[in-house]
């Protein structure tokens, strides 16, 4: 079996980055037992011009599960409850939300509940930086 090698080239301004692909056939990926989401390990033989690949045994770090948009909503309004607050100060609170919010459902709140709000403020630490504040009407 013998397989094409692929160039693919990137330009980014003024610099060219090249890498090399290689396409390795369902059936073989199968034979070998690996699956889409393994890690593929390589090293070389120079002295007989080879490359080896294998599978890594080091599994990848499990991400983290995807939040719907009912728990977002309730997380968020339970932790303005206290107050307004900017959205790291939620994270850091309740590490399960998104590292950062969905647009979408920003914009979905903000239609279903007219006294969600989210203004830009001064950061008290600094005067340089403007920080965004969520709240929840009442306070």
């Amino acid at each position: 079996m013998s397989y094409q090698l692929q160039e693919v080239s990137t330009h980014i301004a003024k610099n060219e980055y090249t890498k090399y692909q290689i396409i390795i056939p369902k059936k073989l990926v199968e034979k070998l037992g690996w699956h889409k989401k393994d890690q593929i390990v390589f090293d070389s033989d120079e002295r007989n011009k080879r490359l080896i690949l294998s599978r890594s045994n080091t599994l990848p770090e499990p991400k983290k599960p995807h939040m719907d948009y009912e728990t977002f909503r309730q997380t968020i309004f339970w932790q303005l409850m206290s107050g307004p607050s900017t959205y790291k100060e939620m994270t850091l609170r309740d590490p399960k939300l998104p590292k950062s919010p969905s647009p979408i459902w920003v914009k979905r709140m903000k239609q279903e509940y007219p006294a969600f709000k989210r203004e830009k403020d001064r950061n008290p630490k600094s005067t340089r930086y403007l920080r965004m504040v969520w709240s929840c009407g009442g306070k």
